[in-house]
């Protein structure tokens, strides 16, 4: 059984939790080409993820012209000498330029490279400066050699690139944070905004932004019925640190668990990605305002208590308890 670094297990089929990286065909092919033999080599691991300026973006809602809708699943990966590493020694999939995936996907027009290692893994990077390197005729790249260089793209600004990781064992996309080791993360991640919205309309938690659309009476009494939650997290750098993403949101209300969500893996279906065990595509995760939605929950009469508690893969965490009255 192949374990992940700090002794989390493969996710399994039923904790893998909607988002649409790339089109089915190349999902198909990634998932056709790794179906593994067996277990023959080391499980990949991602390097420089606990350099300055890089952050793991698994599950950060992402914006389009359109506005938020999809989930992100890659890391941004700060190489501070240029290289873009093999996470492990595998052997080139194909190599495609990005527009020809929807760059908007794949982190701008860059080039392409996927990776299939022998544990039945995928690894794919792709950057907005990235030049993938020349191949080598056996098609096989070793663990630590270089598939590509990144450049900055301003003065000042860090070389970065986007590794994402996929099993074609279980089908899904996988956190890269499961694979970095210790992160050397101390900063907790943000509990932005916390709503309730249902058929007696949106609500917000006192202190939880949205300050122009919320009154303190709004927040303490609210009508009875059938509520969707939405939240609003993030896991922002300090500047000395880098981002180890927000992984795990876990919910009481009235002392008992309502939710508990983790960012650990995205099933691939043909509609798109599935998060935290949501319908696909990943737009179904998010509200309009870019919240994530964990679910829906029935708020009878009388004094009600939500209790949110939001965790980085780093183990770092934040709190925020709302109680109100409903009538």
């Amino acid at each position: 059984m192949i374990r992940f670094l700090r002794g989390r297990e493969r996710p399994a089929a039923g904790r893998r939790g909607p988002y649409r990286l790339a089109p089915i065909a190349a999902i198909a092919l990634i998932a056709a080409a790794t179906t593994p033999c067996g277990r023959l080599g080391a499980q990949p691991f991602v390097k420089d993820l606990n350099s300055l300026g890089t952050a793991v973006l698994f599950g950060t809602p992402s914006r389009e012209q359109s506005g938020f809708n999809y989930l992100q699943t890659g890391a941004l990966t700060n190489s501070p000498s240029g290289a873009v590493l093999a996470v492990e020694a595998g052997t080139v999939l194909f190599v495609k330029r990005a527009s020809s995936f929807e760059m908007q996907r794949f982190g701008g027009a860059g080039e392409f490279v996927a990776l299939a290692h022998d544990d039945g893994f995928v690894s794919l990077y792709t950057g907005k400066t990235l030049i993938v390197a020349r191949m080598p005729s056996s098609g096989r790249i070793g663990a630590s050699d270089s598939v590509g260089r990144v450049s900055a793209e301003g003065r000042g600004e860090l070389a970065q690139y986007i590794v994402r990781l996929y099993d074609g064992s279980s089908g899904v996309w996988i956190n890269p944070a499961l694979f970095a080791g210790a992160l050397d993360d101390k900063i907790p991640p943000k509990i932005e905004q916390i709503a309730l919205q249902g058929s007696g309309g949106l609500f917000f938690a006192e202190g939880g932004g949205a300050a122009r659309r919320s009154a303190k009476s709004a927040v303490q009494k609210i009508p009875q019925g059938e509520y969707a939650l939405a939240v609003s997290v993030s896991d922002a750098s300090s500047g000395k640190n880098p981002v180890s993403g927000v992984f795990r949101m876990k919910v009481l209300f009235n002392g008992t668990v309502a939710f508990d969500k983790k960012f650990d893996a995205a099933r691939a279906a043909e509609g798109g990605l599935s998060f935290l065990g949501l319908d696909v595509p990943s737009a179904n995760c998010l509200d309009r305002e870019g919240r994530i939605v964990l679910g829906r929950q029935f708020i009878p009469r009388g004094q009600n208590t939500l209790d949110l508690t939001v965790f980085d893969f780093a183990g770092n965490s934040a709190r925020y308890v709302w109680s109100f009255a409903t009538e």
